[in-house]
């Protein structure tokens, strides 16, 4: 590295014939660079020199004067410089979360120009990223390093600016569309069982209900057998379905009759279910429950929603709520059981999920401004005994500004 404050008027000239050319001298721990103060003569030979009064860091000089000629030609460079190569590259994925971020240029660039300003980086959440940005004028390479590693499953976006400059003080003429994906991140880690319906422990259970386990993760289906996700009781193994419903991490258990009642049962989830990663619970999962002596018969109903009919002034990203007085069978909750529309219009695309009582509608964009909306939720919804619901609802509200 060269220390920056030897290259001087004194120690970095240029020359036509005897003449010394009038300019500036500015230099870094790479590059020195003289700026003429006015165009230079076209068609002029000129010669430069860096003397061995420029040392390195250390105080080492140059082992000998560096001289050098050069003929102008006949024309102004009013070209500013251009990118020839992006790292990584543009849609480039599973770039590592360690990398770092680097253009090469076209031409010389002035290093001054070359700051966290003018050439910085956000995420696909528009956080912009710490970090340090260097310039090498031999390989005419800016490169921008995060102060930490990437997120591991995320875009990520360089900007360059056009305060960038070459040694001609031309202006970069921008026009570098850039990003990339970092690597997925390896998941290593087991899925865990987080809820269970009937609960460990429940009495008077209805003979009719079916069974659910929810999961920490999204699990592989083809796991998701009735060999891996089963139930016991009086006499031995239940003859049953099992369906998974990856929405919601669930997996439901359908006995092919009515289970006997007054009676101890015992589900089991074991450790052939696997995640989407591979990873298979860590062991097996037992539950207990004692069925009570009738059936459910009673339709489930709504204890509340939210918006609330009437409301004005939503927020442009809420989400619906409905709350049932009961748990609801999952799978019943769908886009034509639970819908959203602006009104008058045609149903808005969205994600239904379900936790147990309580149901919610995410949209898949924001909702439009000073418009009002209408919510369906229709007697498709079903509780875990196959009850339909006792009243399906249509409500409005209105979104703020």
């Amino acid at each position: 590295m060269m220390k920056a404050s030897t290259f001087t008027a004194a120690t970095f000239t240029l020359r036509e014939g005897a003449n010394v050319i009038p300019g500036d001298v500015t230099g870094n721990g790479v590059i020195g660079i003289f700026t003429p103060s006015s165009p230079l003569s076209a068609n002029t030979t000129y010669t430069a020199t860096i003397t061995t009064a420029v040392t390195d860091a250390d105080g080492n000089p140059l082992a000998a004067n560096k001289v050098w000629s050069f003929t102008t030609g006949t024309a102004l460079d009013t070209t500013g410089p251009l990118v020839t190569l992006q790292s990584p590259p543009d849609r480039g994925r599973d770039v590592t979360i360690d990398s770092v971020v680097s253009v090469t240029f076209n031409e010389l660039v002035d290093p001054s120009t070359i700051t966290t300003t003018t050439f910085s980086m956000h995420d696909d959440g528009f956080q912009n990223i710490a970090g340090t940005v260097s310039y090498n004028a031999a390989t005419r390479v800016a490169t921008f390093t995060p102060s930490s590693p990437l997120n591991y499953g995320r875009g990520y976006s360089p900007t360059l600016t056009t305060d960038i400059k070459d040694t001609s003080g031309n202006a970069f003429e921008g026009g570098v569309p850039w990003g990339f994906v970092t690597i997925a991140f390896v998941d290593t880690t087991p899925p865990t069982v987080t809820l269970t319906n009937p609960l460990n422990g429940a009495t008077g259970v209805a003979t009719n209900q079916k069974m659910r386990v929810t999961f920490s993760e999204v699990i592989d289906p083809a796991t998701v057998t009735i060999t891996s996700f089963s139930l016991t009781g009086p006499s031995g193994l239940v003859s049953g379905s099992v369906a998974y419903d990856a929405v919601n991490r669930a997996a439901t258990f359908t006995p092919t009759s009515a289970l006997a009642p007054n009676s101890a049962y015992t589900g089991t989830v074991a450790v052939g279910i696997r995640d989407v990663a591979g990873n298979a619970l860590a062991s097996a999962v037992n539950w207990d429950f004692t069925t009570g002596g009738s059936t459910d018969n009673t339709q489930p109903s709504i204890v509340s929603i939210s918006p609330t009919d009437g409301t004005t002034g939503v927020a442009l990203d809420s989400p619906l709520t409905v709350t049932l007085n009961e748990d609801a069978d999952c799978s019943s909750a769908t886009t034509t059981t639970f819908s959203l529309q602006r009104t008058g219009d045609s149903p808005l695309p969205g994600t239904v999920t379900c936790n147990g009582s309580t149901l919610t509608f995410t949209p898949d964009a924001f909702l439009w401004g000073n418009t009002g909306h209408t919510a369906i939720i229709t007697t498709g919804i079903t509780d875990l005994a196959g009850n339909a619901l006792s009243a399906g609802l249509t409500w409005t509200f209105a979104t703020a500004p």
